[in-house]
């Protein structure tokens, strides 16, 4: 997955910040408090649950832990989704040791409980959006950055109504359910490794849709499911009329690597049309055959 450098913020929002006396950012007896900026990098630009390229998006919360030699803390912390780094706003503000040791920072998104460096995923239904980063620092270097990156592989429909044929009246679609993917159960928080439930069938959330009309409209919610080598998978589109659909669908990348990559975002556009009525004929040869015989008197 190509990754995104983020750069520092703004000198002017580093004033006061980096490479300061032991009394710099000074709130609580001279300790100097953890200053941090959040970035969230994709490869390709969608709509998803956590939108770094959208202006709109409202500020998420991550959990995060801070490993010391003189201990350890945890909270969570609060930023604006974006490609380049934003003020970090902790739940509970924390502070570096005066002795001038590193803290290591790992931080994970959704804020979801941890014990033993293990968080566990109460959601299970393929809609969120797994993220890990990690950050090291000390009391001398200021405000420094947490790179978010995406976990999970992201899949996004959308639907068109062909503008030949069109559809029949008041035509949706009913269900997506996307075969043999398996989304996360829990990841290390230190490592950022996730494990994930057996593979099964997926339902898409956010149905019924419309058809009629959709010109590359979206249709329910992405998916976020295992990075995957498999590059053919079998989807069931099922229609209002309770018509279903077994079709296949091919990822590939840019760099023509075949299947599911972390981080990387992929659209399935489906097209529906009324299919026309096609014939073939043929002319049968004729066969010998025997009838009893009729007699007329």
């Amino acid at each position: 997955m190509k990754k995104i450098l983020l750069p520092v913020l703004a000198a002017a929002l580093l004033a006061g910040c980096a490479k300061e006396s032991d009394n710099a950012g000074n709130t609580d007896n001279g300790l100097v408090p953890i200053r941090l900026g959040a970035g969230v990098g994709y490869e390709v630009t969608s709509k998803a649950p956590v939108d770094p390229t959208d202006p709109n998006a409202a500020n998420i919360t991550a959990g995060i832990v801070g490993k010391n030699l003189n201990g350890d803390w945890a909270t969570t912390i609060n930023f604006k989704p974006s490609t380049t780094p934003q003020a970090v706003t902790f739940t509970d503000l924390q502070y570096y040791p005066n002795d001038g040791s590193t803290v290591n920072m790992y931080a994970w998104y959704p804020a979801d409980a941890q014990s033993s460096d293990v968080v566990t995923f109460t959601k299970e239904d393929g809609t969120i959006d797994v993220m890990h980063a990690t950050a090291s620092g000390d009391k001398e270097d200021g405000q420094i950055n947490l790179p978010f990156e995406h976990k999970l592989a992201q899949v996004y429909f959308t639907v068109t109504e062909d503008a030949t044929s069109g559809v029949q009246e008041g035509l949706g679609i009913q269900s997506i359910t996307m075969k043999g993917v398996q989304v996360p159960a829990s990841m290390n928080i230190t490592t950022g490794a996730v494990t994930f439930d057996d593979a099964n069938d997926l339902t898409v959330p956010g149905f019924p849709v419309d058809i009629a009309e959709k010109t590359d409209d979206a249709a329910g919610e992405p998916i976020m499911i295992a990075p995957s080598t498999t590059k053919t998978y079998t989807l069931v589109i099922t229609t209002t009329d309770n018509t279903p659909y077994e079709v296949t669908v091919d990822f590939t990348n840019s760099d023509g690597t075949e299947g599911l990559v972390a981080g990387t975002a992929y659209k399935v556009a489906i097209t529906f049309g009324r299919t026309p009525i096609t014939l073939t004929a043929s002319v049968a040869e004729w066969k010998s055959g025997t009838a009893s015989p009729v007699t007329i008197q």
